[in-house]
């Protein structure tokens, strides 16, 4: 199972060209169950899947996995 906690990003904080590319994102996938992610650019697609993948940090928020907390796993892992 995959679930995702109130994820929030943002880039460049506090510059005039700020950027929240996940602002409350909570997603919730069983275990076998496939999800589609769509978006227009700049929607947080692949900030989303970076942040799964460990290769983003979070600013706030939880990703688990089968219960696990992998929030700030480190990538090798």
């Amino acid at each position: 199972m995959l679930e995702i906690r109130s994820a929030r990003k943002v880039f460049y904080r506090g510059q005039a060209d700020e950027k929240i590319a996940l602002d409350g994102l909570s997603l919730s996938l069983a275990t076998g169950e496939f999800g589609i992610v769509i978006g227009s650019n700049g929607a947080g697609k692949s900030s989303m899947l970076n942040a799964i993948s460990g290769a983003l940090i979070l600013d706030t928020g939880k990703i688990l996995i089968n219960g696990a907390d992998v929030t700030d796993m480190p990538v090798h892992k």
